[in-house]
């Protein structure tokens, strides 16, 4: 398998960007990765079709130490705009090497290491403008942590990840974050 091209898509989420990375593979698979830097996506954009993508294509992503390693001693000072570059590649080559062995990323890094992983609403403000706007959406943010559901602890959540959970299916979409669906 040989990564045959980089993608790039910046997504506008209101008050920031969410810049994303998808490697395309030769066998037809393809791995996403996040690269966003808040106010240095377009920096970070430019880094991964002009000089990440040089560096991945035409390449295993199995083998990842050796390109990333390569990356990273290559990229002199970067700092934070290089080094998001490289990640948001790297997190898409985790991804092609999960869907190629058809195993979560988790397990190819070392297993699973906590049953409940906290998490709290962010991002909840997108779109709004008006003070009264802010308002709204974060008492329906309140009303929302509130809610009665696996391991719920005042405003953040703990999740509780079922048997298989990092599968598509496994995941529902609510306001503000993802969050595992409880199969207890």
């Amino acid at each position: 398998m040989k990564i045959k091209r980089l993608e790039t898509f910046l997504a506008n989420a209101g008050l920031r960007n969410y810049l994303f990375v998808r490697l395309v593979t030769d066998t037809g698979l393809a791995g996403i990765g996040e690269a966003s830097l808040e106010w240095q996506d377009r920096a970070v954009e430019v880094l991964l079709n002009e000089w990440v993508a040089d560096r991945v294509v035409g390449r295993d992503p199995f083998d990842i130490e050796d390109i990333v390693g390569g990356m990273v001693r290559d990229q002199y000072q970067g700092g934070a705009t290089v080094m998001t570059a490289i990640s948001g590649a790297e997190i898409a080559m985790w991804d092609l090497i999960g869907k190629a062995c058809g195993q979560p990323v988790y397990r190819l890094i070392g297993g699973r290491a906590h049953e409940i992983v906290h998490a709290y609403a962010n991002g909840w403000y997108g779109g709004c403008r008006m003070p009264a706007e802010f308002a709204a959406r974060a008492a329906a943010v309140a009303v929302a942590a509130s809610a009665p559901r696996v391991g719920s602890t005042g405003s953040s959540t703990s999740i509780r990840a079922p048997p298989g959970a990092g599968a598509p299916d496994d995941r529902e979409r609510s306001p503000g974050s993802w969050r595992f669906l409880a199969t207890e």
